[in-house]
C-alpha cells in the first residue's frame, strides 16, 4: 500500500503531565518528547490560560541537522527560528490556542529527522503569586536589601493568596530589623501592580 508523503502520518513519544514539585496549587504543564519523528512536520496545540503564560522550550535534533522551530497564538508568530537545538522562553501575552510546531525545512525533508524536547507552560498568575510569596518570605527573614530589591517589580502592597504584605510580616520582626521605616521610604515598592 502506497501513501503520499502528505498523508503520512507521524509516530512520536510524547508526553504531558502537570507540574508541581509537590506545590498542589501549581497549575504548571510540561510536555516532553523523546525521539519524535519529523519526517515534513510535527505539532501540538495548547491553551494558554487566562492571563497569558510564560512557555520555556528546550529542544535537540539528534542527528545535528536544522528543523524550523515555531510558535503560534492564532496567526501570530510568537518565535519563529531555525536550529539544530535551542532553549529559551516566550511570554504569551493572552488567552488563546497556541501551536507549537517542528518543520523539517532540509532539502532531504523526504528523510525523518528525530527531535528530543521539553516544554513547560507556567501561568502567568502562578509566576506573580511566587514572586509575592518570594518577597514575603524575605520579609519575614528580614532581609531588607533583597525585600527592596523585589519591590522593584512588586508594589509594596503585593499579597500572597493570604492577603499577608511584605509590610504585614516586616511589622513582625521590626524589633530585630528596623525593615517599617525602610519599606515605607519614598520611591520603594512603587512597580507595576
Amino acid at each position: 500500500r502506497h501513501r503520499s508523503a502528505s498523508s503520512h502520518q507521524h509516530t512520536h513519544a510524547h508526553t504531558h503531565t502537570m507540574v508541581g514539585d509537590g506545590d498542589e496549587s501549581d497549575p504548571s504543564v510540561k510536555w516532553r518528547g523523546r525521539s519524535v519523528d519529523v519526517a515534513e512536520a510535527f505539532e501540538f496545540p495548547f491553551e494558554s490560560p487566562p492571563g497569558g503564560c510564560l512557555v520555556r522550550y528546550n529542544f535537540l535534533v539528534q542527528d545535528g541537522y536544522e528543523l524550523g522551530f515555531s510558535l503560534r497564538q492564532g496567526t501570530t508568530d510568537l518565535l519563529a527560528t531555525v536550529s539544530a537545538g535551542c532553549e529559551g522562553e516566550v511570554q504569551v501575552r493572552s488567552a488563546g490556542m497556541c501551536t507549537v510546531r517542528w518543520e523539517n525545512t532540509s532539502f532531504l525533508a523526504m528523510s525523518g529527522r528525530w527531535v528530543s524536547y521539553e516544554l513547560l507552560l507556567i501561568p502567568t498568575e502562578h509566576l506573580l503569586l511566587v514572586q509575592r510569596r518570594r518577597l514575603l518570605q524575605l520579609a519575614t527573614a528580614g532581609e531588607l536589601g533583597a525585600v527592596r530589591e523585589a519591590l522593584k517589580e512588586l508594589p509594596v502592597s503585593a499579597a500572597d493568596e493570604h492577603g499577608r504584605t511584605a509590610l504585614h510580616l516586616a511589622a513582625r520582626g521590626h524589633d530585630r530589623t528596623g525593615g517599617i521605616p525602610a519599606l515605607g521610604q519614598p520611591g520603594r515598592g512603587h512597580g507595576p501592580g
